[in-house]
């Protein structure tokens, strides 16, 4: 399959996908194989993940090597960056991409339910990043993309613990394009209709 846009920068170069099972992650983990990146990606959901292969090889394009990983797990994440490694190569290009935007009432939030959220939409995006951080300034730097949502300017109902989880992506951003630039690492935000 030939893609629409060619990027010869990333022929080769290692790049990884949080949450490329399904929806904008699969999009994106297709993206970086049809542009020949030696990819990987990570998803809790095996399922997924197999039909998502099996989607990106029937359009003739290279298998992406997927890891399954509890990315609310920092322990299992440290983990799964050093199996990529080992497959792919210090990761080069870096998306967080993986959240839920879960639906609650903001008066039935519980601490609980609340940190769940967080974890699954903010932390592992700091984990994730500093995972890679040390491999990839040891290859020459590298590009940390963080997908945020546009509901951090707007707002949404229902959704106080997702948009609060976007707006610390969208401050973590900032903060890590301040500490990882010396490192030859951009870190940019990428906010999404969610």
């Amino acid at each position: 399959m030939q893609s629409p846009a060619n990027f010869p920068s990333l022929r080769e170069r290692s790049a990884v996908v949080t949450g490329g099972a399904s929806g904008i992650g699969a999009a994106l983990t297709a993206a970086f194989s049809a542009q020949g990146a030696r990819t990987a990606f990570l998803d809790i959901d095996e399922s997924a993940a197999a039909k998502t292969i099996a989607g990106i090889v029937a359009k003739g394009l290279p298998a992406p090597h997927f890891v399954q990983c509890d990315l609310t797990n920092p322990q299992a994440l440290s983990s799964a960056f050093q199996a990529i490694a080992a497959l792919i190569g210090p990761p080069r290009v870096l998306v967080n991409n993986a959240a839920r935007d879960d639906r609650q009432d903001f008066s039935a939030v519980t601490p609980e339910s609340w940190s769940r959220t967080l974890a699954l939409n903010l932390d592992h995006v700091a984990f994730a990043s500093q995972a890679v951080r040390a491999g990839m300034a040891a290859a020459g730097g590298g590009s940390i993309v963080n997908l945020s949502s546009n509901n951090v300017l707007m707002g949404a109902k229902g959704m106080a613990g997702y948009v609060t989880a976007k707006a610390g992506i969208v401050g973590l951003t900032k903060a890590l394009a301040r500490e990882l630039g010396p490192d030859n690492i951009r870190v940019n935000l990428s906010l999404i209709h969610i």
